[in-house]
């Protein structure tokens, strides 16, 4: 069995065939879903914000989210608009 670790699931997906087993590394990213998922909304825009520097398609999607739903930051639809388009 190999297993690769890549940093997106979208990625690995694209370049790995099904036959190999990978383990996506998304740390930063499951760690702001935990601040997330506990309202700790301030550590986990600060997480997504450094993941979506690095290219990360979840926490792009999660930011954009944030701003929508105005969690942890002021409600801006605009902003939200911008993060799913990076995603």
């Amino acid at each position: 069995m190999i297993t690769l670790f890549y940093t997106s699931s979208y990625y690995a997906k694209q370049l790995f065939p099904e036959n190999i087993t990978y383990k996506v590394s998304e740390a930063p990213y499951e760690r702001g879903m935990k601040y997330y998922n506990e309202q700790n909304y301030e550590m986990a825009y600060k997480i997504f914000t450094n993941a979506t520097n690095k290219d990360n398609v979840d926490a792009q999607k999660k930011l954009g989210n944030m701003y929508y739903n105005g969690q942890g930051v002021k409600q801006d639809y605009s902003k939200a608009v911008e993060y799913y388009h990076k995603a």
